[in-house]
């Protein structure tokens, strides 16, 4: 999880900065419409990455392993259990 949050931010800082200047360059806005195109260009890059998000597979889901780990702790405490019966 940690190196797809560092790598999707490494690339959306660098397509921000692309964004950034392309603004800049224009010399009919002013640092204000900059700001105000900056805010809503952050906005949507936060909805299309929120979208990405719901279709990826490859996307790690939490509560999918924590219950895997939980399921192999069940079967090492049953299989322990039975071995402490049997020993008694």
């Amino acid at each position: 999880m940690e190196n797809r949050a560092k790598e999707r931010a490494r690339v959306r800082e660098e397509e921000r900065q692309k964004r950034l200047a392309e603004l800049k360059a224009d010399e009919e806005k002013t640092p204000d419409d900059v700001a105000n195109e900056m805010a809503k260009w952050e906005e949507e890059q936060d909805a299309a990455e929120e979208a990405a998000d719901e279709g990826d597979p490859d996307k790690p889901d939490l509560e999918a392993m924590i219950e895997k780990e939980r399921e192999v702790l069940r079967e090492a405490r049953t299989a322990d259990d039975a071995m402490f019966d049997e020993l008694s």
